[in-house]
């Protein structure tokens, strides 16, 4: 349904296109997360995003000077420029070099809208108490991360090989960790990760290399994790790690990479940062959202003002139709 805002139209595929990069950003951002039953929600979150956009570019045309030629030359300089030349810049926006004009145009609105938002910028420095009060409330943004530290046994099965013969194995040492058997030295006896470092050893340095690299400790065998927050394993192994307690042995588990039995070893656990440790990023934070928040009472403001009107052109239809029997 095009959008009509103040006699400008924002047609049903601009909306659409709109739609796509909100759904593509969220589908980015939560692999794991479905979509689908959410494109009422995102439909209406381009829609807004277009409104607002279209409304800044009005008001900047009207209280912004005509931006000056040789600006614009700069700006469509940089772009291209980033884009590893002409050629490839075009070809990036699925245009041809005849359109430049258009280019242009879409430049010097940007400019404008751009020059719009910075003169809504208040750089004025918070107090203190703003900045504490601030600082409280958005506590989680300098909380150190959840980490925990482990141990771990990896075993992938080879090609052929029978796979519950693994699990069945993986079970046995499981079960010799929990009688009270050290885990490193079962994970640097039995784990993929631990043979190949004994074995590239060996090849480098002998047995006794090998046997050296078997007394040197975990970490380098892919045994010792060390310390690792959430993101920046694989999700499925992170759910079982964050889960468990100190000194705890997991069940075995399975990913693509083989079965896994981990211990955890140690934790961090979330920690606010003193706010005289982040004070100068507090700033930052507390003057970008102050920012945002006068860009958004703007775009309020001209809302408020704006003739805006959803287009319905098939319930138009129908209720013509109605008129007409009628």
């Amino acid at each position: 349904m095009p959008i009509h805002i103040n006699g400008e139209t924002i047609e049903d595929d601009v909306v659409d296109n709109e739609m796509q990069r909100i759904k593509a950003a969220e589908e980015h951002h939560n692999p794991h997360a479905s979509c689908c039953s959410m494109d009422d929600e995102f439909r209406e979150q381009a829609r807004e995003n277009l409104t607002a956009r279209v409304l800044l570019a009005q008001e900047a045309k009207r209280v912004v000077e005509p931006i000056a030629p040789d600006e614009i030359d700069a700006a469509l300089a940089e772009l291209i420029e980033e884009h590893g030349g002409a050629e490839q810049f075009y070809a990036n926006m699925g245009l041809t070099p005849d359109q430049e004009a258009d280019v242009r145009r879409d430049l010097a609105m940007n400019l404008q809208v751009r020059k719009l938002v910075e003169q809504l910028r208040d750089e004025t420095p918070p107090t203190d108490a703003e900045l504490r009060s601030y600082y409280e409330e958005n506590i989680e943004e300098w909380t150190t991360a959840e980490r925990v530290r482990a141990s771990h046994v990896l075993m992938t099965p080879d090609q052929g090989q029978n796979r519950e013969e693994v699990f069945e194995q993986m079970r046995e040492l499981r079960r010799r960790a929990l009688n009270g058997e050290d885990f490193d030295a079962i994970a640097l006896e039995f784990s993929d990760k631990a043979k190949e470092a004994r074995e590239q050893a060996e090849q480098d340095g002998g047995a006794e290399a090998a046997q050296a690299a078997a007394q040197h400790g975990a970490r380098g065998d892919g045994v010792d994790l060390g310390f690792f927050a959430r993101g920046e394993l694989m999700p499925e192994f992170e759910y079982v790690a964050f889960s468990m307690n100190i000194d705890e042995v997991s069940p075995v588990f399975a990913t693509g990479f083989g079965y896994h039995l981990v211990k955890v070893t140690e934790r961090d656990e979330p920690t606010p940062v003193p706010l005289d440790e982040v004070r100068d990023e507090v700033v930052e934070a507390f003057l970008l959202d102050r920012h945002n928040d006068a860009v958004q009472a703007k775009i309020a403001e001209l809302q408020d003002k704006a003739e805006i009107k959803v287009v319905d052109y098939y319930a138009e239809d129908e209720e013509a139709e109605e008129h007409a029997e009628a």
